[in-house]
């Protein structure tokens, strides 16, 4: 998500030859099959809704219906919607705090009151 972010800072970067920043070389490793989660929670995402302010959460039939179509159980399709929506709950955090980022950063600077001359004129 940060690279989404960040993607032009580390393109320039790239062009004057600098090293990347340590969160970029951060990558997680994935273990077999984890791959598989990160599709459910982004194809499951597509189906969330937004008023074009606020992102909502991912519905829980999205989730139940991209399991069902992939065979799982009703079990596993109790631990997709635990895991998605525990995913879900961080992605729904950082949104959070990139839109009160881009408000701190685009508020308008308050101008210096002008001093008040305590003499007579």
């Amino acid at each position: 998500m940060r690279y989404r972010r960040d993607k032009f800072s580390i393109e320039s970067g790239e062009e004057k030859r600098r090293p990347y920043p340590e969160w970029f070389l951060d990558k997680p490793v994935l273990l077999p099959g984890e791959e598989w989660f990160l599709t459910a929670y982004w194809t499951c995402a597509t189906e969330r809704r937004s008023d074009g302010q606020t992102v909502g959460h991912i519905p829980w039939s999205s989730v139940i219906q991209f399991g069902s179509y992939h065979g799982l159980d009703r079990w596993m399709l109790d631990l997709l919607w635990a895991f998605l929506s525990e995913m879900d709950k961080g992605f729904l955090l950082w949104m959070k705090n990139e839109h009160d980022r881009h408000v701190r950063m685009n508020k308008p600077k308050k101008k210096p009151k002008a001093a008040k001359s305590k003499g007579k004129r």
